[in-house]
């Protein structure tokens, strides 16, 4: 990859800032320019990094030096803005979702196939550094045509997390009333849809109730009124032409936790914080049990009734989960001694819009990964409603999408 795919953003909010801060580390990723409707908050987003500012958002669209739009607008923006952008023949990476409608999206996903174009959707997850290990150390050993689990994505209440001090690099202020709108399954759950999908393969069917918990009084201050609140919690069934079944837990009125936790007859696998891009794998393997991971229940049994004799804050993990259960840890090597000290987010934004650099230097165009990213955006707006049993219409060739993902971990190894 000898040239750099030219970037135009549209939308310079919050997370604008963590995209240019990843964008600026790569090789094969240049900005050309950005554009947002607000001015001031364009100028001082495009003065922070020292970037080129448009003005109007026809200067991107209309630019032949720009490959791809990244559009970081709000989310009831995203079909207007990634139609216009496949109209004017730009490859699109847009924040997720796809859209708010599946209707719509559905018309994207015929435009960009009308014009060869590649139209893919954060998150980046399945790029990230964890996704890789997973695929090479294992995903070999299970079976995933028989695999039960759980994913959680679960904080919470937003009233009760000081959300207002959460400020970007160049001053935007994090986005609550769209998080508030929208809810977390729409802003979500894509994590989890999108890692599962990406070695598990298409999902059939979905069975999913969600709520919406509202209480007046915290965020009277905001002055949203509930007609404005998003569903909020819920718990979803996936069930996958595969055979596995896998159960989400989606929420802002628990508590902190994003992990999967998946078993299969012999293998038991943890990944602690699907947000971390760095999160180490925990796994046990029945066929090759340790002292300590055969006797797991009995010594858990022992352990909490040792916890008694322990301070609390000693006493705390022993009484919370079974730190038993797993005997083995892989560990990514990328990750530099303190760094998880820093404050930033450990994630990495660019790793998508490389691997779509990567896709289009391999075949221009080939729709499994577009077909991959509208079967995501269905399963996301599914389970936003209430449905029993509906099924998922969508599918997407899983073969084609593990045969990229293996030449993407070869080349960014």
């Amino acid at each position: 990859m000898n040239s750099k795919l030219i970037i135009g953003i549209i939308g310079c909010g919050y997370i604008a800032d963590y995209y240019v801060q990843n964008i600026k580390n790569s090789s094969i990723l240049k900005i050309k320019s950005c554009f947002d409707v607000d001015k001031k908050r364009l100028d001082k987003f495009a003065k922070f990094h020292y970037l080129e500012k448009a003005k109007k958002i026809e200067d991107i669209l209309l630019d032949p030096s720009i490959n791809l739009i990244l559009n970081l607008t709000p989310p009831e923006n995203h079909f207007d803005i990634n139609y216009k952008a496949l109209e004017n023949n730009k490859n699109v990476f847009c924040e997720k979702p796809l859209s708010l409608k599946f209707e719509e999206s559905t018309i994207l996903f015929q435009l960009s196939m009308k014009k060869k174009l590649n139209l893919w959707t954060a998150p980046s997850i399945i790029f990230n550094n964890f996704s890789r290990n997973l695929r090479k150390k294992i995903i070999p050993k299970i079976d995933k045509n028989k695999i039960i689990g759980y994913g959680f994505f679960e904080t919470p209440n937003l009233s009760k997390l000081k959300t207002e001090k959460w400020i970007s690099p160049s001053g935007a202020k994090w986005p609550i009333i769209n998080e508030i709108k929208n809810g977390p399954i729409i802003e979500h759950s894509g994590y989890l849809i999108s890692l599962l999908c990406s070695f598990l393969g298409p999902v059939k069917k979905i069975t999913s109730i969600p709520k919406k918990i509202f209480n007046k009084s915290e965020f009277k201050n905001l002055n949203i009124n509930s007609e404005r609140v998003g569903l909020n919690h819920t718990v979803a069934d996936l069930y996958f032409h595969s055979g596995s079944i896998i159960t989400l837990f989606i929420s802002e009125n628990t508590k902190s936790r994003r992990s999967i936790e998946l078993f299969d007859k012999n293998i038991s696998l943890c990944i602690s914080d699907i947000r971390d891009d760095y999160s180490p794998l925990l796994y046990s393997d029945s066929r090759y049990q340790s002292f300590i991971n055969f006797r797991s229940n009995r010594i858990y049994q022992i352990a909490r009734g040792f916890s008694d004799f322990l301070p609390t804050i000693f006493a705390l993990p022993l009484l919370s989960n079974n730190p038993f259960i797993f005997d083995k840890r892989i560990k990514i090597k990328k990750r530099k001694v303190f760094d998880f000290l820093k404050n930033q987010k450990p994630a990495n934004f660019h790793y998508g819009l490389e691997a779509q650099k990567l896709f289009i230097d391999l075949f221009e165009y080939e729709e499994c990964l577009n077909l991959f990213y509208l079967h995501c955006n269905e399963i996301t707006l599914a389970i936003n409603k209430n449905n029993l049993n509906k099924n998922i219409n969508t599918k997407f060739d899983l073969t084609k999408l593990l045969e990229f993902l293996k030449v993407y971990d070869e080349y960014f190894k």
